[in-house]
C-alpha cells in the first residue's frame, strides 16, 4: 500500500462504514479503518453508535474527543471564525461531541453535557448542528436561566419551533409577553401545545428521515425533548393549559 493512498483508503472505508446497512458490517468497517489509521475520529465514532452499553459509547465518544483535541489543539481554545464548520476535516470531531452531550444528558450527567452543548457553540456559533436547540432545551432543566436568555438574543429573529417556544417559555417564566410569544409559536407550529399537555404523548418516530416544518411529527419531536424544560418551570405548562383554553373560546 502506498502511504500516500493511506488517507484516501481510510476516507472510503468510512464512508462505506456510515452507507452499511447493518450494525455488524458497519462495525467492521470502522475497524478496518481504525487499524490503518489509530487518529481516524470518526471510525471511534461509528462504533460507539453501534456499542450496547452507555459506558462502551462514552468510552468511545471520549476517545474520539482525545483524538480530536489533540488533532485540533491549536484552534480548539480560541478557533477562527466560521472555522470548525467550514473545514470539512473538523465534521467527525464536532460529531463526537454532539453524541457525546446526547447520551450523557440521557444518562443523567446533565451539568457535563449541556457545556458540551455550549462548547459546540463556541467552536461553531453559526451552529449548523442545530444545537442551540438542545441548549435551550437543556438549560431550563438546570435553571441556567441567565444562558437561556444570552442564547435567546443571541439567535434573535428566528423562527423555527424549537427556537419560538422557548422564548415563549422564558416569556411564561418571566411573566411578560407570553400570549404574544405563544402566538408566534403556534403560527409556524400549532401542534406544539397540545403535545406538551398531553398525558400521553406519542413517542417520536426514530426511522423517519425527515420532518416537514410545522408538522405533527416535528411537535412530537420537540414535545419528546422540550416537555422538561416547561415542567421545570412550575406554571408553564398550567398557563400553557389556560391559554389554549382561551383561544379556543
Amino acid at each position: 500500500m502506498n502511504e500516500r493512498d493511506l488517507p484516501n483508503i481510510v476516507d472510503d472505508l468510512l464512508d462505506q462504514a456510515w452507507e452499511a446497512l447493518g450494525p455488524t458490517e458497519r462495525c467492521g468497517l470502522a475497524r478496518q479503518a481504525l487499524t490503518l489509521d489509530p487518529g481516524a475520529i470518526d471510525g471511534y465514532v461509528i462504533l460507539a453508535l453501534c456499542a450496547e452499553t452507555d459506558a462502551e459509547r462514552i468510552a468511545l465518544l471520549r476517545e474520539a474527543i482525545h483524538r480530536g483535541k489533540t488533532l485540533w489543539r491549536e484552534y480548539v481554545g480560541r478557533p477562527p471564525r466560521d472555522f470548525f464548520w467550514a473545514h470539512l476535516e473538523t465534521r467527525p470531531f464536532m460529531r463526537a461531541l454532539h453524541n457525546l452531550a446526547l447520551v450523557l444528558w440521557a444518562r443523567g450527567d446533565r451539568e457535563e453535557a449541556a457545556r458540551l452543548a455550549d462548547r459546540m457553540l463556541r467552536l461553531n456559533p453559526n451552529d449548523n448542528q442545530g444545537i442551540r436547540y438542545l441548549a435551550l432545551a437543556w438549560h431550563p432543566v438546570l435553571s441556567n436561566w441567565s444562558r437561556v436568555e444570552k442564547l435567546l438574543r443571541k439567535y434573535r429573529g428566528e423562527a423555527r419551533t424549537e427556537y419560538l417556544y422557548a422564548y415563549c417559555l422564558d416569556c411564561v417564566r418571566r411573566g411578560v409577553g407570553a400570549d404574544e410569544a405563544l402566538d408566534a409559536a403556534m403560527a409556524v407550529n400549532p401542534h406544539v401545545p397540545a403535545m406538551l399537555l398531553s398525558s400521553s404523548p406519542p413517542l417520536f418516530d426514530q426511522t423517519l428521515t425527515s420532518v416537514a416544518y410545522g408538522s405533527e411529527e416535528e411537535a412530537v419531536a420537540y414535545a419528546e425533548f422540550g416537555l422538561e424544560a416547561w415542567a421545570s418551570v412550575p406554571t408553564a405548562l398550567g398557563w400553557l393549559h389556560s391559554a389554549i383554553r382561551r383561544k379556543r373560546k
